[in-house]
């Protein structure tokens, strides 16, 4: 029994010595990075390929691509959105070299998207050992949030890489002496890089104090000169980006009422006010990092900080200052600290992760690196589950387009159409597609305070033979389901006829001239 018990204490000491030394050999590190940077790559490309109709943020900003020329894009656009000029400039050239389809669109985020993923891996090695360098990478490539915003027409995957190309400068600038071309590169990117990226802001600003900081010029006065152009050159950008565009989105009331609960406010310092930075931080890594479970991450990720500010303290720092300015910026009351709009602070995020792990992995002598492995794996579960999942077979989210296409294909001459106003965006998105952007529809109006207008709507159709009601990203709120208003509203003035529905929006053919008397609940 002994005997048996000693070989099999053998044989695991084996293995996990020679677990150990894989993990040591930089061949092995180097092809497992390709292949976890290999399957992000082609979660982006299938979900990008999927090709599913236009959610309704995005048919907001294809409303202005597709109906203006590159000057109106700097004038406020459709439907209240905002977005830097510099890259919905670059979607709309996309559409004049591809089309209008949905593809053409999603071509900049995508290729953000990919760009990012080639990118992490040398800015983490400034940082982490090649292994690390691999746990960041992994973190990045299955990130269900990180792979849905490069598949979107939305800025947030290019201001993730903006981010990562700044960073990644700021590492490998040599700061002590710049030339006076390097001077030239470093103020002409960043100021190009802000019309394209509104979070660029924060980057810029913590590139520009880690230059000075490692530059030595407070001691070197001759080494202010070139950082004073730089930075000039950013400000007067800056300015111009602000009085140009930057002024409409703080004129928009729309979407400071929609993003105005996401605005952090000045925090407290008793309990409750602690207790709400440390969810702050949760929600940080739930969205836009999509880790879990809660608290692992986030005690992995101060381990990693705090060995970083200890071992590195300005480029500690550079990775951890774009988040905290945006943190403070919506303390200020004037950048909403939620979600995608911090996908460009990721890279320190998931860097600093990794660090810890590092941590792990060599404070905990004998089993510390299979305990950083199992750690590694508990971190990485739900983002390789959702990401792998949703990669390889993406989910649909507001099909409109056979929606559109099924009304058109059975439409007929004295058709009334009633379009719910969330549909209205991106179906008048998919009529310009097919080439019918003269067929006559209502637009209904967006009513949420008062409910009882829908059925006002619905009756104006009264003794209408064919009336078809389209209907996608519904609203529901404490006065009750829009779309089931509507709904209740045609089925007691009228009687259906049929009925189209795909995930996420619907059609519904309703005569008009025959009363069910079905008032149920209207």
């Amino acid at each position: 029994m002994n005997t048996r018990i000693a070989d099999r204490g053998g044989r695991l000491g084996a293995a996990l010595h020679a677990g150990r030394e894989l993990l040591k050999n930089p061949r092995t590190i180097g092809a497992v990075t390709l292949a976890v940077l290999a399957l992000g790559g082609f979660l982006r490309l299938n979900r990008y390929l999927f090709n599913r109709s236009l959610f309704l943020d995005e048919a907001y900003i294809a409303s202005s691509v597709l109906s203006r020329d590159f000057a109106g894009l700097a004038e406020p656009l459709d439907y209240f959105q905002v977005a830097p000029v510099g890259w919905i400039s670059a979607v709309k050239l996309a559409t004049e070299l591809f089309g209008m389809s949905e593809r053409a669109l999603r071509l900049v985020p995508l290729l953000s998207g990919l760009a990012s993923l080639g990118l992490l891996y040398p800015l983490a090695r400034q940082f982490l050992s090649p292994l690390g360098s691999l746990a960041a990478c992994l973190f990045l490539a299955v990130s269900d949030p990180a792979i849905q915003w490069s598949v979107m027409v939305k800025p947030y995957s290019t201001d993730l890489l903006i981010s990562l190309v700044f960073l990644l400068l700021a590492t490998r600038v040599s700061w002590r002496d710049l030339t006076a071309r390097s001077t030239v590169a470093l103020a002409c990117l960043g100021a190009l890089a802000l019309w394209f990226s509104f979070p660029a802001a924060f980057v810029l600003a913590a590139v520009g104090g880690y230059g000075l900081v490692s530059s030595g010029a407070p001691s070197h006065r001759s080494r202010l000169v070139p950082l004073a152009v730089i930075g000039l050159v950013w400000a007067v950008s800056f300015a111009l980006l602000r009085s140009a565009t930057l002024s409409h989105v703080f004129e928009n009331g729309f979407q400071f009422d929609a993003w105005g609960q996401y605005l952090v406010g000045l925090p407290r310092l008793d309990a409750q006010g602690i207790t709400a930075q440390v969810d702050l931080l949760g929600e940080v890594f739930e969205d836009p990092l999509g880790l879990s479970p809660p608290g692992a991450g986030e005690v992995v990720f101060l381990l990693g900080l705090a060995a970083g500010l200890a071992a590195m303290p300005s480029q500690a720092a550079l990775l951890l200052a774009p988040v905290t300015l945006a943190y403070l910026a919506s303390v200020a009351g004037v950048y909403p600290f939620h979600g995608r709009l911090l996908l460009f602070s990721v890279p320190g995020f998931f860097i600093f992760i990794a660090g810890g792990l590092e941590q792990v992995f060599r404070k905990l002598k004998g089993l510390g690196w299979l305990a950083g492995a199992v750690l590694l794996f508990v971190l990485a579960f739900t983002p390789l589950r959702l990401g792998i999942s949703r990669g390889l077979n993406p989910r649909p989210l507001e099909e409109v387009r056979p929606v559109t296409q099924h009304v058109l294909s059975n439409y007929r001459s004295g058709d009334a159409i009633y379009v719910y106003y969330g549909a209205e965006p991106t179906w008048k998105y998919y009529l310009n597609l097919a080439g019918a952007a003269g067929i006559q529809y209502d637009a209904g109006g967006r009513e949420r305070e008062n409910p009882e207008k829908y059925a006002e709507e619905i009756a104006r159709y009264r003794g209408q033979a064919r009336l078809w009601l389209v209907i996608s990203h519904v609203y529901s709120g404490g006065l009750g389901n829009e779309g089931t208003l509507i709904l209740g509203a045609a089925r007691c003035l009228g009687t259906e006829i049929e009925r189209y529905l795909q995930p996420g929006a619907q059609a519904y053919l309703y005569d008009m001239t025959r009363p069910s008397q079905d008032c149920q609940g209207t």
